[in-house]
């Protein structure tokens, strides 16, 4: 995260929100490795990112998750994220993205040779948004979609929310008047690469 990116990310969204920075904080996680890839390089970092956000989650620290693609499957499927449809506006609403979350499945019975095949059950909802093209990662030159949930633990939904509405009013005219994508509502692609994963936490 660039000095730019991580100013708009943390002051600029409480500046915008009437806070005073010098007293409040939007506290970042950074540079967290997440992949369910066995095989990559820095499996052992990726599982030690793991453990440190889902202790930071179960805790309820934090409220916010930028994500790659893949933390975004991880974390969609996990039911780690908030369902997003009702904050949507018409505005906004092409910018949700669509994702799977397991309802159940047999993960321990496979695991423990009790089943012959793996099986789940799962339903898609919208349960983050689209980033990529607002200003503040758009500037930044990051490459990549770039997804923004909302924990569905938070204990300050309430500001995440305003943070989410932060950002699109940040870029406003500019998302929709240089709109880089076209975006419409998506789900996921398929995730082939391990990449890192951020975490906020408006406090």
């Amino acid at each position: 995260v660039g000095d730019a990116l991580e100013n708009a990310l943390s002051v600029g969204f409480l500046e915008w929100d009437g806070e005073n920075p010098k007293k409040k904080e939007v506290y970042l996680y950074r540079d967290l490795y997440l992949s369910d890839d066995a095989s990559v390089v820095n499996h052992e970092y990726a599982y030690a990112s793991r453990m440190k956000l889902l202790g930071a989650i179960n805790a309820k620290h934090l409220d916010l998750l930028l994500m790659n693609r893949e933390s975004y499957d991880i974390f969609s499927r996990s039911g780690y994220l908030l369902e997003l449809s009702g904050w949507a506006s018409v505005d906004t609403e092409p910018y949700l993205t669509e994702n799977a979350v397991i309802l159940s499945d047999n993960a321990i019975e496979y695991h423990l040779n009790e089943a012959p095949e793996y099986e789940e059950i799962t339903e898609t909802v919208c349960n983050a948004v689209d980033v990529s093209t607002l200003s503040p990662f758009w500037d930044a030159g990051i490459s990549g979609s770039v997804y923004l949930g909302v924990v569905a633990n938070s204990q300050r939904s309430d500001a995440a929310f305003r943070y989410l509405n932060y950002l699109f009013k940040q870029s406003s005219p500019s998302f929709t008047a240089r709109d880089r994508a076209s975006p419409a509502r998506r789900k996921a692609p398929a995730l082939t690469t391990s990449v890192r994963a951020g975490a906020f936490l408006c406090g």
